[in-house]
């Protein structure tokens, strides 16, 4: 009699186990949901004016990437050359003359926004953070202002690109952020005014001199440029 009670607890026991197998090996085989689907859709192949900013400035389309070292996050974000023209102008307002004509002014450099800030929330402003002095708070705003671009280069293939261009976007106070625009030079031979560069990844490398960083390294895929899509203006 106790052979056959332990017999059965055995067959019971081995088909929970089968059960149980079976079961994983349909979670295993079952597709699994994409949290990045911003990343893996299909771009839109042309976008008018207003959408085409929303667009380029989603951070699910890649253009901006991240880096926290320390208690701090460097974020640089890429900005194709449409996208600056039309910030500049009206996009509700934007037709080809007026793009064209501001797209002359712009069309010697490729921009970027590199924004720093503490990872912790702070809401000090970021310049007075961990200071010994005023003098302290007054010279971190004239490098900012006047001396960061020579702590920043573009990284493209094997060329090595100036930044022409900084300015300083001061928050006075408001938020512990700093955010500095940036131009940096075109590749050699690249003399297009509106087609971008996407044969490389662009790696924007930065040398932290004032939250001791140090070498700070922001990369765009080449796959995530080329996925930008085609301003169509009305």
């Amino acid at each position: 009699m106790k052979t056959a009670f332990y017999f059965l607890i055995l067959c019971v026991c081995s088909l929970l186990a089968c059960s149980t197998k079976n079961n994983e090996l349909n979670e295993i085989n079952q597709p699994q949901e994409n949290v990045l689907t911003g990343l893996f859709s299909t771009p839109p192949e042309e976008l008018l004016p207003a959408d085409y900013i929303h667009w380029v400035e989603n951070p699910e389309h890649g253009l901006v990437c991240s880096n926290t070292i320390d208690n701090y996050t460097y974020t640089a974000f890429y900005k194709p050359l449409d996208y600056v023209v039309l910030k500049d102008l009206d996009s509700a307002s934007a037709n080809t003359m007026n793009f064209k004509k501001q797209l002359g002014e712009y069309s010697g450099l490729q921009y970027y926004t590199l924004t720093i800030e503490r990872s912790d929330d702070g809401t000090e402003e970021l310049l007075r953070y961990d200071l010994n002095s005023t003098e302290d708070y007054f010279a971190r705003i004239e490098y900012y202002s006047f001396k960061v671009q020579h702590d920043v280069i573009l990284l493209e293939g094997e060329d090595t690109l100036t930044c022409r261009m900084s300015h300083f976007e001061r928050a006075y106070g408001l938020q512990s952020k700093a955010k500095i625009i940036l131009g940096f030079e075109k590749r050699k031979g690249d003399v297009s005014k509106i087609a971008e560069t996407t044969n490389s990844d662009k790696t924007l490398v930065f040398y932290d001199r004032i939250f001791g960083a140090g070498i700070v390294k922001l990369r765009i895929d080449k796959s995530i440029l080329n996925s930008i899509p085609k301003l169509k203006l009305g």
